[in-house]
Order: C-alpha cells, then sequence, then structure tokens
C-alpha cells in the first residue's frame, strides 16, 4: 500500500471486493493511510444487490467521516445522487461504456462497437428514461458516428441530431453531467465555434472536477483552437487525475504535445499506445508525424505504411486529413499536421493514386458527363477492396442537386441508403455536399477517363475522392 500511495500520490487507498450472491451482495472495505499502511477503519456490508446505490452512499459516507472532510453542498450531492434506480437498467448502461471503450480506440473496425453501444444505451433509456448518464453517452457515440462519417451506421442528419437531443435531454435530467456539455463542446467546435467550445468544455470541468474525461474533452478543444499550453495543462490534470490512464488518452495526450511541438515528449505516449493497441491506426499516424519531426524518417515511413495496412477505410491520406484537420483554428497548425505527414510518406489519394494528365476530364467534359440528369452507376472502391458491387447510383440534375442510393445485397429491392445533396464544379473537380455524409462539408473528386474501361464492366471513368476510388459508367 505504500507503493501504491506513492506511485499514485494519494495520502489514502480504499481497498476491498463486491461478491454477488443471487440477489443478495457483500461489500468488503478498509481505508488504508497509504504512507504508514494502518487501517483506518474496515467493515463488511451484506444486503440486496437492488440496494447497491444505498450501500455505496453509506461506504462513501464512512469514508468521509473518517476523513474529517467537510463536504460542500454540491460535492455532497454529488456522492447522494443515485444514477439510476434501475440495476438492470444500470448493467446494460455499463456494458455501453464498453463498447464506448473500443470505438474510444479507433481501430480498424469502428462500425461494430459504435452500434452495439447506441443499442445498449438505447435499451438502459427504455428501462429508465429519467437515466441522464445513459443519455450523455447515447450523445458522445451519435457524436462520433457524426464526425467519423459513419454514415453506413447512421446518416449524418440524424447521428448529429441524436447528438444533441441525447446531450440537451441529460442536461434536462442532470444540469451538472460532465459529458453532455463535453459533446455540446465538440459540436460547436465542429461548427467553428472555438469560444463557446471552449466555454461549454470548462463548464463540463466545472461540473465534474474529478472526471479524467471532462480534461481530456478540454484538452482537445484547446489544441484544436491553438491554445497549446493550457491544452497540455489540461491533459496533464488528466494524468494527475488517472496515473494509470486509458491507451485513448495517452493517445490524445502524445497528439497534444505534437501540436505543442513537444516531440521528444510526445514519443513516449505513442509509442506506448502502439504497443497497447496496435490496431490503432489513428495513434499510428500521429506517431508517423512525429517521427517525421524528429527525423527519423525511416520510423515515421513504417509507421504510415502500417497504418495504411491496418485501415480498412483507406482513411490515411493527405486529403482525408486536410478534412479531418479542418478544425484547426489557425492554418499553420494545419500545415504543420500536413507537412509532416507528407515527410513521414503519407500518400496524397488513395493507394496512391495517380491519374495521368490526358485522361482528366476538363470542367467542360465534367459537366457533359455527370450534370442533366444522367445516372452513373458506381463501384465504389476503398483500401483496394470493392465495397457495394454494381448496386450504388448518383444522378446529378441540371440544376447541380444530385440523388445517392446504394443496396449493401444486389438482389435486395430496397434501398440501403438514400441521400441526396448539392455538386457544383471546381477547378477540374466534382464537388458535393449531403447533410447525410462529411458533416455536411463540401468533398472535390478528380475524374479520369480509364483507358482500359468499358461500358460492360462500368469502369469507363474513375472518379479519386479523399478516402474513395469509384470506377463508374453511365446508367
Amino acid at each position: 500500500m505504500k507503493t501504491v500511495g506513492r506511485e499514485l500520490g494519494v495520502k489514502h487507498v480504499l481497498e476491498g471486493s463486491v461478491r454477488r450472491m443471487g440477489d443478495q451482495v457483500r461489500i468488503n472495505a478498509q481505508l488504508i493511510d497509504a504512507a504508514t499502511g494502518g487501517h483506518l477503519w474496515a467493515e463488511r456490508y451484506d444486503g440486496a444487490a437492488e440496494d447497491i446505490f444505498a450501500l455505496q452512499e453509506e461506504v462513501l459516507g464512512k469514508i468521509v467521516a473518517s476523513l474529517a472532510i467537510t463536504l460542500t453542498p454540491k460535492e455532497k450531492a454529488q456522492i447522494e445522487r443515485v444514477p439510476t434506480g434501475d440495476l438492470k437498467a444500470y448493467e446494460i448502461y455499463r456494458h455501453a461504456e464498453t463498447a464506448l471503450a473500443h470505438l474510444n480506440h479507433q481501430t480498424q473496425n469502428w462500425t461494430s462497437p459504435a452500434t452495439e453501444a447506441l443499442s445498449l444505451y438505447e435499451s438502459a433509456i427504455a428501462r429508465d428514461p429519467s437515466f441522464a448518464a445513459a443519455y450523455a453517452g447515447d450523445a458522445y457515440v451519435a457524436y462520433n458516428v457524426w464526425r467519423h462519417d459513419m454514415w453506413w451506421v447512421m446518416l449524418g442528419s440524424k447521428s448529429l441530431a441524436r447528438a444533441k437531443a441525447s446531450a440537451a435531454r441529460a442536461l434536462d435530467l442532470d444540469p451538472s453531467n460532465a459529458r453532455a456539455h463535453g459533446v455540446l463542446a465538440l459540436i460547436d467546435l465542429s461548427d467553428g465555434d472555438y469560444d463557446s467550445a471552449i466555454a461549454r468544455a470548462r463548464e463540463a470541468v466545472t461540473s465534474d472536477p474529478n472526471a479524467v474525461e471532462s480534461h481530456v474533452f478540454l484538452a482537445r478543444i484547446l489544441s484544436w483552437s491553438g491554445e497549446h499550453e493550457k491544452a497540455f495543462s489540461a491533459i496533464e490534470t488528466a494524468t494527475r487525475l488517472d496515473p494509470k490512464p486509458k491507451s485513448w488518452v495517452e493517445a490524445i495526450r502524445g497528439w497534444v504535445l505534437f501540436n505543442a511541438r513537444q516531440y521528444d515528449r510526445a514519443v513516449e505516449p505513442l509509442e506506448w499506445v502502439r504497443n497497447e493497441v496496435p490496431t490503432s491506426y489513428t495513434n499510428r499516424v500521429v506517431l508517423a508525424a512525429t517521427y517525421a519531426q524528429l527525423n527519423r524518417l525511416e520510423e515515421a515511413n513504417a509507421e504510415a505504411s502500417k497504418a495504411i495496412e491496418i485501415d480498412q477505410l483507406s482513411n490515411v491520406t493527405l486529403q482525408v486529413e486536410r478534412q479531418s484537420a479542418a478544425a484547426y483554428r489557425n492554418s499553420v497548425d494545419l500545415e504543420h499536421w500536413i507537412d509532416a505527414l507528407r515527410v513521414a510518406g503519407v500518400p496524397e489519394w488513395p493507394f496512391g493514386f495517380e491519374g495521368r494528365d490526358e485522361d482528366r476530364l476538363t470542367d467542360e467534359q465534367l459537366r457533359a458527363l455527370v450534370f442533366g440528369g444522367n445516372t452513373m452507376r458506381l463501384r465504389v472502391w476503398k483500401n483496394r477492396k470493392e465495397l457495394w458491387p454494381n448496386v450504388a447510383f448518383m444522378t446529378i440534375a441540371s440544376d447541380g442537386h444530385y440523388r445517392y442510393r446504394s443496396r449493401n445485397n444486389p438482389d435486395q429491392e430496397d434501398w440501403d441508403f438514400v441521400f441526396g445533396g448539392r455538386s457544383e464544379v471546381r477547378d477540374g473537380m466534382l464537388c458535393s455536399a449531403s447533410p447525410e455524409v462529411r458533416r455536411g462539408k463540401f468533398e472535390c473528386a478528380r475524374y479520369y477517363r480509364n483507358p482500359n474501361g468499358t461500358r460492360e464492366e462500368r469502369n469507363e471513368y474513375i472518379s479519386v475522392h479523399p478516402n474513395w476510388v469509384i470506377y463508374q459508367s453511365p446508367e
């Protein structure tokens, strides 16, 4: 216990166990003076499992009394607050939190944990409609689905609306819910409202100063906003509160240090995360950029290559990074990031695609091909794998409004995805925006004739997007 106290920087340690036997629960707890190893008190609590929160409150009361602590009214209210009166709802909520932890790792497959977490939070809320923490968790996952453009999980307008509605409901039920404040702060950041985002993030910290997640939210927003010293301070506070942090927190710490140009210090947490979660390609991308800034080019190239290999959605390109990193408030921070990735060997377009200039369509040729009601049958490729073969279509009217539809199964009649938006030709590229994908932002694609393409193979033209390569022909 002396070692534990020293390593964690604490004066007291609570040790114990919880055992559940059918409908009964037994708690053994002892409070220990970390400096001497002596016991301040030790007790056993027995009760019904459904009374677990009342038992928890009793244990906390003993701790407060033993340490002769005087609680503020806000602290007392926090201790006495019961998250839900439905133990089954709470168990479902804990499973949802586990799925959220997998989502935070940002590995090659985000779809499964996102879908699972949303379903579990929804189930917890169905059992207890007043469960504020479940609404806040639902809001955070829905925000991630929207932020990372997982439109196959939920279309953008729905995921954003769900994130806002769930966060608002959580705050209606519990105005001090830190995660709900944090989600709304992240949404403000995506809208470019940096001052509001920082204010909301600080409100999250004020609501629950001991919540590591709140300080991480604040660090992320301050770093995007260019306030690197304050961001570093916030992430260090998170590390102090949790000296054995989760891997996703360490990944963000490394990214914050990279933005602060503290490359030597950034390497340690980033390498630790790589070893703990080797499938987190986003962490490897940051590590590649950090190595590049340290002129460790061989290691930078190796990390970038591994990130591309792991990623299943072709997200490791400079074009994708320009879109996702557009949240940087200062252009110098954006270029600092892109330049480092370029040195590390991250390709401009997916698969390192390089079309021939003589095959590229002019503005006039592009308008003639896609505008005016032509329907293009699409063969979509990501990471050199064809997705939704021969069952995706896009039609663009003469005024630029488009309609996209696709099926996961070519034999089914109903469409899995249908959404629309607007398109325009800019500098030899077709740029499209829809509220359902890419957070409503424009995404631009180059168009090329495919010298070896045929109408039968539906690959007469190639459009190259930040993380898609689409072979297509007029239908």
